[in-house]
């Protein structure tokens, strides 16, 4: 089970464990076949922490994910975010009509 603060560290290490990924997947682009295993295996275990986030995303409502994203990836601070928030409430209900 993942605590609070676990889930925490991974909305805010995502462009990190993006960034690591796209780095070692492009020094063997075009040359999978010769991927040391462990640089393989560092790669998956990438790919499944990018895929964990997208699932916890995925049990957040729109409006959760927006102040996840916000405040706590993006780092901006709660006046920022709620200066944002109705913008993004009016999109929302744009969509819903």
């Amino acid at each position: 089970m993942y605590t609070q603060e676990d889930v925490r560290k991974l909305f805010t290490q995502r462009g990190e464990i993006e960034m690591e990924l796209k780095v070692r997947q492009a020094q063997y682009y075009g040359r999978e076949a010769e991927t040391p295993p462990e640089m393989a295996e560092r790669i998956t275990a990438l790919q499944r922490e990018l895929m964990l986030i997208d699932g916890l995303f995925a049990a957040l409502s729109e409006n959760e994910a927006f102040v996840i994203r916000h405040h706590l990836m993006e780092e901006l601070d709660w006046p920022q975010t709620m200066g944002d928030y109705p913008k993004n409430c009016v999109n929302l209900q744009a969509g819903v009509e």
